[in-house]
């Protein structure tokens, strides 16, 4: 049995759930994680669709609130769950920079794994943000599990600068 305390081993940034209402951003109130000392960053999003296909896409910017943001242009490989009511299973979907639910209400989950090397890190790339599309009456939740380059019981803050 390997011992892996998801804790020690990952940086996690809540990115806050709530109810979509029209255009939203991960984490709440547009605080953009830091990926400079990430090897890897997996993106986990729950969402439970009333009656409307809802977007997610990826954003990088240059600081923490946003400055000069822009979508991610590398593929990345995106894992999706299309009623987790019903199963459990993960399926692998095609490299995107971005993912859209389908339409009939269900709770799903979509996983994205961004590589921060794929990031335009030459200028001063370094933080990203999740964000939905308009949905009405959906639900979202969007987490970030940060692979660190140190990894330690009390990995370092994401809130600073690079």
């Amino acid at each position: 049995m390997i011992d892996f305390p998801l804790a020690e081993s990952y940086k996690i940034e809540g990115g806050g759930a709530r109810i979509l209402t029209g255009a939203e951003v991960w984490p709440v109130a547009l605080k953009y994680v830091n990926l400079a000392n990430c090897q890897m960053c997996t993106i986990v999003a729950s969402v439970t669709i009333a009656a409307a296909a809802t977007t997610i896409t990826i954003e990088q910017a240059t600081t923490r609130i946003g400055g000069s943001t822009k979508a991610i242009t590398v593929a990345v490989p995106i894992w999706h769950n299309v009623d987790v009511a019903v199963t459990d299973t993960l399926v692998r979907q095609a490299n995107a920079v971005s993912f859209t639910t389908g339409a009939t209400a269900h709770p799903t989950l979509t996983v994205f794994q961004v590589d921060p090397a794929t990031l335009d890190l030459a200028n001063g790339f370094y933080f990203i943000i999740a964000k939905t599309s308009v949905a009405a009456a959906a639900y979202a939740s969007v987490e970030f599990f940060l692979d660190t380059r140190y990894p330690q019981a009390t990995p370092p803050a994401q809130w600073t600068a690079s």
